[in-house]
């Protein structure tokens, strides 16, 4: 796997990563997806996910992680947070 630190600019990678202590509904999803009133707030939770990183702070150690699997949000995790981290190998469909 890749270390954060050694991303090289111009290319695509994606990784797992998990944003911690936000508001999770009955099914363990991030709550207020497209309003605070869609589905109720059940607790508070860790949600893990997997995605694009869009882009990459070095001076914060932050990562913005577009979610390809669930929520199709992007989200700001800390590279602590972020695992499994791969170059990303685009196929055309024929």
């Amino acid at each position: 796997m890749i270390d954060p630190q050694d991303i090289e600019t111009g290319k695509s990678y994606a990784c797992h990563f998990t944003v911690r202590d936000i508001p999770l509904d009955e099914w363990d999803r991030p709550a207020g997806l497209y309003s605070l009133s869609d589905v109720p707030i059940k607790r508070t939770g860790d949600y893990e996910g997997f995605g694009f990183i869009r882009t990459r702070d070095t001076a914060q150690r932050l990562f913005e992680v577009e979610d390809t699997t669930k929520t199709r949000r992007t989200w700001i995790v800390s590279w602590d947070d972020c695992r499994d981290i791969d170059l990303v190998e685009w196929v055309e469909d024929e």
